[in-house]
């Protein structure tokens, strides 16, 4: 691979607060189902926002991502979704997964 040639990866900083968002998120959508709702919601704004305008959520040749965005973008996600995908695979197999998705 040349020098000239950059991955786009996101910075360490990035993974490390997205990692520590998705574990808030997580344990206060559990503690709270009203704190869940506002989560939930959060994640179809910003989601709704990045579909018209751009956010810095992943790192580009011409700019890097912005760490606080890409943490709540990808921290909400990876708390709010993945586990709850997790959770059906585990209780229903690929049935739960279908089922979850909304698969018809």
């Amino acid at each position: 691979m040349s020098s000239t040639h950059r991955q786009n990866r996101p910075k360490a900083q990035s993974l490390v607060l997205a990692a520590l968002c998705a574990v808030a998120a997580h344990f206060a959508a559990a503690a709270s189902p009203r704190v869940g709702y506002a989560l939930a919601l959060m994640i179809m704004i910003l989601i709704g926002i990045q579909g018209v305008s751009r956010l810095a959520i992943w790192p580009t040749k011409s700019e890097p991502e912005t760490p606080i965005i890409f943490a709540v973008y990808w921290g909400l996600i990876a708390g709010m979704i993945v586990p709850q995908l997790f959770t059906a695979f585990a209780e229903h197999g690929v049935g739960g997964l279908v089922e979850f998705l909304g698969v018809p």
